[in-house]
């Protein structure tokens, strides 16, 4: 962030800092040449402890914390001019689910000059194919003491996606890494999407699921992603497991419907 943003400050900028929380973007705004950043933050305790890091740091003078959603900021009063640019951090794992894109879509259209530059400017998803037995017996049972309590499966997660902590899993990935949906920032033209896509397999392997991640393109040069296999990844992932595993070879070609609604993302497999 901080060299997308000394690549899109400009000397004399206004900038609005949506979802500050710290307030550490909206400091590396003013560095980099802003003449005042407007940040808000909805929660009020972070607002106020954003504030303390500002006046902590000598710059009270040159960001101003709104305590309020992008969505309330009425302009003219809480935001005096629209902005030059505008920068926000406001992903979870699946990347729309703390509201992204309904939100740069409303401050696209109300709080921002026509020619903005906006960051981060575009965000992915991803899916891959992966085996890994340990993780699939984590959320299955067989057999206990002697006992087949296999039924008890039914309440398991598996057959559709949801939120897992992998870290300690080695997965091995039998896929090549899948865009599920690409999001261009910088427009506000986005709308709810249901497809189906295709994973081809790359190695051989036993299929035990299906992991996501996003990838954030703050601008050309400069990108951040919550890939399971980034060295020193701290993020939960939305994972399929199969109910069933199945050997998949090179080439065979497995079918997964993907879903969004701008402010939840889910993914299955689909049986062909």
């Amino acid at each position: 962030y901080d060299n997308a943003i000394k690549s899109a400050v400009r000397p004399g900028d206004v900038v609005l800092d949506i979802g500050t929380g710290s307030g550490l973007l909206a400091m590396l705004a003013v560095r980099a040449g802003a003449s005042h950043v407007y940040a808000c933050e909805s929660v009020g305790i972070i607002a106020q402890k954003g504030r303390e890091i500002i006046t902590a740091n000598q710059l009270s003078d040159r960001i101003t914390i709104v305590g309020k959603r992008s969505t309330d900021l009425v302009p003219g009063s809480d935001l005096p001019a629209k902005a030059d640019v505008l920068i926000s951090e406001i992903v979870d794992r699946n990347l729309v689910g703390e509201g992204i894109i309904p939100t740069l879509e409303h401050a696209l259209m109300v709080l921002v000059k026509p020619d903005a530059r906006i960051l981060p400017q575009s965000g992915q998803l991803f899916i891959r194919a992966f085996e890994c037995a340990e993780l699939h017996a984590t959320y299955n049972v067989d057999e206990v003491a002697g006992f087949d309590v296999s039924l008890f499966n039914e309440f398991s997660p598996c057959g559709s996606s949801t939120l897992i902590n992998l870290g300690g899993y080695i997965l091995n990935p039998l896929s090549e890494p899948l865009l599920a949906f690409d999001f261009c920032f910088t427009k506000p033209d986005f709308a709810a999407n249901e497809k189906t896509i295709e994973i081809r397999g790359s190695r051989p392997g036993m299929l035990h699921g299906l992991v996501a991640w996003f990838q954030l393109c703050v601008d050309d040069s400069n990108t951040i992603d919550n890939s399971p296999w980034r060295p020193g990844n701290h993020w939960s992932h939305e994972v399929c497991l199969l109910k069933a595993p199945r050997p998949l070879k090179p080439g065979e070609t497995v079918h997964v419907q993907v879903t969004h609604d701008m402010k939840t993302f889910s993914f299955e497999m689909v049986e062909t």
